[in-house]
Parts: C-alpha cells; structure tokens; sequence
C-alpha cells in the first residue's frame, strides 16, 4: 500500500478540518501519517491514523480580536522562524527519510516541499492560499525562501476562496474541501435539548465580542463564547465534528476563516461574518465571496460589539464538497 504523509499548518483549525475531511477519503487506499502539533484533535478525528508531532511552519500572531493580524508580533516571530529556516529543514529530512513516504501533501508548510525536493519525492501544495501572500506585507523580510519552497512542489491543489497563488506553475482548481456530514440535524438538536421549531443561532467567536440580536423569534442561541442579547444564550465548547452542528443551525455568526465558511456553503446554512480587509487571506475571501453574490459581512464589529438583524439574512443554494475529485487527483500522483 502506499504512503502519504501529511502536514498541516500549525495555524488555525481551517487547515486542519479540510486535512481531515481529504484523510478520511483517501484512507482506505492508502496508508496515511500526519505530522502536526495538534495530537489531540486529529486522534478525535482520525482515531486509526498515526500523528507525527511537529512544527513545520509559523503563521502570523492573531490580535487579542482573533481576526485582525498584529503585523508587529508577526514580523518577530517570522523573522525568527525562518533565521532556522536550514536547520529545521535539516530535521525534517531526517524525520521524512525514516517515514519514507511514496508521496507528500503540504497545507501549506514550505518546509516539506522541499525536503521532498531533496528527497526526489512527490509532493503536492494543497490550499486556498500561501505563508507568501501572507508575508508580503512585511516590511524588510526576505521571501526568498518562501518562493524556492514552493516552487519546489510536483503541483498544487488550490481550494475555492483563495488569493492568487500564482508562485506555482503546475497547479489545479478545485471545489470546497471539507468534512461531510456524520450526523442527522435532529439528533444534533436532540443532543443539545433544542426543539426543531426553534431558530438555532450558533455564534462561533470568542468571549471578545458582544452580538446584538435583532427581529428574532422563537429562537436559541448557542455561544463557543461570545456574549448575546439573548437571556438563554447557551455555552458550549467548540465541537470535534462541528460541520454537524452548523448544519443543524438557522444561521451562523461567526468570523473569517475557511473551515466554518466552507462548511456552511456546503450545508447551505446562512452565515453573517466579521473579517478584516487587511488580512490578505481574508481580503481574497471577502472578494470571492461578493462574486458568488453572498452579501452577509458585518462592518461594524471592532469595538467589540456587533448586530445581526433577522431581516438581513441571506439564503442560498447548498454547494456539493469536492473531497472525492481531490482524492482522485491525489491517486493519480501515486500511480
């Protein structure tokens, strides 16, 4: 059987439930490793699939808002991450020589594309955007290394809502990647005691922010932290399988990032976001996002205090997951 192994970005968990979705299609074909810090969420996720622990890139710092990049922590910490840039590579071939992977899939650590180059083995870019477009922003950082790295991947998978990526030349577009549904909507409401007649708003930021409810009726919100106008706002902790619980709500509040959009888009929930124009990544969402025709930003969030009008909700039509085409991509690179 052959061998995959896997990296994903340390930062944030949109990288990771995308990984996870593409890891359950591909498993019974192949034999997978991830390499990843998060152990925890990927042995609750893939419970049969071995987890390397390993940091292998360094995203931005997030500002105490978790949605606005704090450039000045960020141009430290890069600048540090990649002062080891050799070093850490040097790790990484020894760890890759001794996994001796058949192919190699990167979201989106530049470490392993060329660790792989080294190696002469395949590898593959997989995401809706790069750390390059995301440090160009800084001042006075050398993105010399970032560009060899990814120019050393086979080819590159890009996701829906990206930034350009034009850095690689052999690549493919793709549909939404992401987790398909494992539980029915009325057993994740049953589970949280919430009666179908009932208008679920699930609000997916942290204790930062205030929502201001307007127009709603006969309805329940759940809370991963974020206060509410709602009396019964309910509390609860992020969920493991969380494209169930948004299929399950009405609308989703929530902000920026790939996993929570994509898998609304696919379970065809509304959502209302915040995001920041200055965040390259969720700039290039934003806009996309506009061309589908899905007008459901809110502008008014930094104070901390935001407003969600029932009368601004926007319906849409669900999109499918594109997790099985990627599959087949990826199978034919171990043909």
């Amino acid at each position: 059987m052959k061998k995959i192994l896997y990296y994903v970005s340390e930062h944030g968990l949109g990288h990771l439930t995308r990984s996870v979705a593409l890891i359950r299609e591909l498993q019974n074909d192949t034999k997978v490793m991830i390499r990843n810090s998060n152990e925890s969420f990927l042995k609750k996720s893939l419970p049969s699939i071995p987890v390397f622990s390993g940091q292998t890139d360094q995203g931005p710092i997030i500002s105490d808002n978790s949605v606005s990049i704090d450039w000045k922590r960020t141009h430290s910490s890069i600048t540090d991450w990649y002062s080891n840039f050799s070093s850490n590579l040097e790790k990484e071939l020894i760890f890759m020589k001794k996994s001796d992977p058949d192919l190699i899939i990167s979201d989106i650590s530049p470490i392993p594309l060329s660790a792989a180059k080294k190696l002469e083995i395949q590898s593959i870019a997989l995401s809706n955007f790069t750390w390059l477009d995301i440090f160009s922003k800084l001042e006075n950082f050398n993105l010399n290394i970032l560009k060899e790295s990814y120019q050393n991947s086979s080819f590159c998978i890009q996701l829906p809502l990206s930034t350009s990526m034009d850095i690689f030349k052999q690549k493919k577009q793709v549909g939404f990647v992401c987790k398909s549904l494992s539980e029915q909507k009325i057993s994740v409401r049953k589970k949280l005691n919430i009666d179908e007649s009932k208008f679920l708003i699930f609000v997916n930021l942290p204790k930062f922010y205030n929502v201001v409810l307007k127009n709603f009726e006969n309805f329940q919100v759940i809370s991963t932290g974020a206060k509410t106008t709602s009396k019964n706002t309910m509390f609860i902790e992020p969920w493991i399988e969380g494209q169930n619980l948004i299929n399950a709500s009405d609308l989703v509040i929530t902000k920026c990032g790939y996993g929570m959009i994509s898998e609304c888009l696919t379970t065809g929930t509304p959502l209302k976001l915040i995001a920041d124009d200055l965040h390259p990544e969720q700039s290039a969402m934003l806009k996309h996002l506009s061309n589908y025709g899905m007008m459901n930003r809110i502008l008014d969030w930094k104070n901390g205090t935001l407003e969600v009008d029932f009368n601004d909700i926007q319906y849409f039509e669900s999109y499918k997951n594109d997790n099985s085409n990627v599959k087949n991509i990826v199978q034919e690179f171990l043909k």
